[in-house]
């Protein structure tokens, strides 16, 4: 359902603003979407550094609004016998508890030495490996990686997943050493960055435009062209990965616009940020 919140056109909008700009733009997105929250729970505050966190759930807030589900808005401090100590001072008794903190790239199968060129940090649960485009490593392009980064979608998967067969084929030029060098910053800076954003790659719409630049099927044609049938859907639509198979190495126009049409069809978009 969140791809449909991803556009070109949402995402050129809001581009050339500052970090605090962007905040405020979600928040006002996230609440015109869900209305204030039921008590206890307390909108993010842009004035007050809040950054927009969000998850997707179809029942959760009708639950807390029913008194179905009991939220409390504090975090863990640790456990007794059978009860959960929070961060206010308060404790409560469960039967039951479940850690939904995801998983650790631990990655125990690379030798030491391909761990340390990864700079891997498993316990950092942002930004545990440093790649350039969440991709390469350090080093000559022997190694490739593919979905690691937060909140991975298809089109970003996909277009990875041919740039490092288009390399390891001979197809694509690997990464020039600068271009490595100055992407393996951008991502030690995102792993530095305080506050912590809830996604280090929050543009997807910047990544997933750039890694098909790389790969050779960005469809820049279609999109400077205004009077083109398919302009409308690739620039105000949401982000999909047919986009990509419209030219260049493995294209299958037809069959994508066809698919193009039928999301667009089928899944009319209503509202984007």
């Amino acid at each position: 359902a969140d791809l449909a919140f991803y556009s070109r056109a949402a995402s050129a909008r809001s581009r050339n603003a500052s970090e605090d700009e962007r905040s405020r733009l979600r928040h006002k997105f996230f609440a015109g979407l869900v209305g204030p929250p039921p008590e206890p729970l307390v909108a993010p505050n842009p004035e007050l550094g809040d950054l927009p966190f969000v998850a997707i759930t179809d029942s959760f807030l009708d639950a807390v609004r029913a008194g179905s589900v009991k939220a409390r808005v504090a975090s863990v401090e640790g456990f007794g016998d059978n009860s959960v100590v929070f961060s206010d001072g308060a404790s409560e008794e469960f039967d039951d508890v479940i850690l939904a903190t995801g998983y650790r790239l631990e990655l125990p199968f690379l030798p030491p030495a391909a761990r340390s060129a990864l700079e891997l940090q498993p316990d950092d649960q942002l930004q545990p490996a440093i790649l350039h485009e969440a991709v390469w490593p350090l080093g000559p392009p022997r190694l490739a990686f593919v979905g690691l980064y937060r909140g991975p979608y298809f089109a970003a998967i996909e277009l990875q997943a041919r740039w490092a067969c288009g390399v390891f084929s001979g197809r694509l030029p690997p990464p020039a050493s600068q271009e490595l060098a100055d992407g393996l910053e951008l991502e030690r800076r995102i792993r530095a960055q305080r506050p912590r954003p809830q996604f280090p790659h929050g543009d997807y719409v910047g990544m997933v435009e750039a890694l098909a630049k790389h790969v050779g099927v960005h469809p820049s044609a279609i999109l400077e062209d205004s009077a083109h049938p398919l302009h409308t859907l690739l620039l105000d639509g949401p982000l999909l990965p047919f986009h990509f198979r419209l030219v260049g190495f493995g294209a299958k126009p037809e069959v994508a616009e066809a698919t193009i049409r039928e999301c667009a069809a089928r899944f009319p978009v209503q509202a984007s940020m």
